[in-house]
């Protein structure tokens, strides 16, 4: 087969051109991995082999976990607030104004007792 000699020289400067890909190149055949079994459902993927983790502590050396002070004082004081907006709004007879406070006690109130049995059940 003749070539051409210009095929042969390359701009000076780059690289030589790349050489080419043969058919077999791909060692993932893709008609193997998209075949389907025997009732009609793709093949189920393999999961990668993981190492088993170890724990960074021995659990005798665990301490427990203190309770959320800080965050239970917080909510006190805003329930208490809104219970003194809820008394004020009471006194003056407008019932429409101890809505909102009613509803941020109710809130607090949940916060309150989902921090504490959360703790309750680390506790145990």
């Amino acid at each position: 087969m003749k070539t051409r000699n210009r095929d042969a020289n390359t701009t000076p400067g780059l690289p030589p051109p790349p050489a080419p890909t043969s058919r077999d190149a791909n060692p993932w055949s893709m008609a193997e991995a998209r075949a389907p079994d025997r009732k009609g459902q793709p093949p189920a993927a393999a999961k990668p082999d993981r190492p088993t983790r170890l724990p960074t502590k021995p659990p005798s050396s665990v301490e427990p976990r203190r309770r959320p002070v800080v965050p239970l004082v917080i909510l006190a004081f805003v329930a208490a607030t809104a219970i003194g907006l809820v008394a004020d709004a009471l006194r003056s007879g407008s019932f429409e104004e101890a809505i909102g406070p009613v509803v941020t006690i109710v809130f607090v109130a949940f916060m309150i007792w989902r921090a504490v049995t959360r703790a309750g059940r680390r506790g145990s």
